[in-house]
């Protein structure tokens, strides 16, 4: 098990900037007036992130690999999750205003989509020693996950049921690193995310 925590995240603004025109939002024309005033609105958010990340390996031999078997050719996974602490939810949760609130969230989404990456590319390193590739990374939970959509290709979006996802992060012993799982995630801007590892195509 390996744990990571107040990592820097790579944040693309242009890329938060164009996800928000795709999905409509009235950036350009509003108080934002366009991708500066946007990038300055995220930048303050961000900066109030302190993330936290645990990740595993698993294989066939593990109770939930039924589950975790996600792709053809898969000899192994990356279980992990991803957590958002400090005053960044507290930050969002007091915008009142809707484009706002939409922005936050997308910003949240896309932030939170780097640091599964930078989290794959650590698993990477290990499964090339194995001589073995990576798939993209599937989340088996994520808030808002109809939004979510605007960063990961629906097809990586799992619909598992709440007591699964209870299961995977027992599996990951993430009470002990502050997220609760009683009767809801908390920290509500967290998500848990599983990458297949998989044996190369032959030539």
């Amino acid at each position: 098990m390996k744990k990571i925590k107040r990592f820097k995240i790579p944040l693309y603004h242009y890329d938060i900037y164009r996800k928000a025109k795709k999905l409509k939002y009235e950036v350009d024309n509003s108080h934002f007036r366009g991708q500066e005033g946007l990038k300055e609105f995220v930048s303050v958010l961000y900066s109030s992130i302190e993330p936290y990340a645990v990740f595993d390996t698993i294989e066939p031999d593990s109770p939930l690999w039924m589950r975790l078997n996600l792709e053809n050719k898969q000899v192994a996974a990356t279980l992990g999750f991803v957590s958002f602490f400090g005053p960044f939810q507290e930050k969002i949760s007091s915008i009142s205003d809707p484009l706002e609130k939409n922005c936050a969230e997308l910003a949240a989404h896309c932030i939170l989509s780097s640091a599964v990456s930078l989290v794959s590319d650590l698993a990477q390193e290990e499964a090339k020693n194995e001589g073995l590739n990576l798939s993209k990374p599937y989340y088996a939970h994520i808030w808002q996950k109809e939004n979510f959509t605007a960063c990961c290709d629906s097809q990586y979006i799992l619909d598992f049921e709440p007591e699964m996802v209870k299961e995977l992060l027992l599996r990951l012993e993430a009470q002990k690193h502050g997220v609760e799982i009683s009767d809801k995630i908390s920290p509500y801007h967290t998500c848990v995310f599983a990458v297949p590892w998989l044996s190369p195509k032959k030539r």
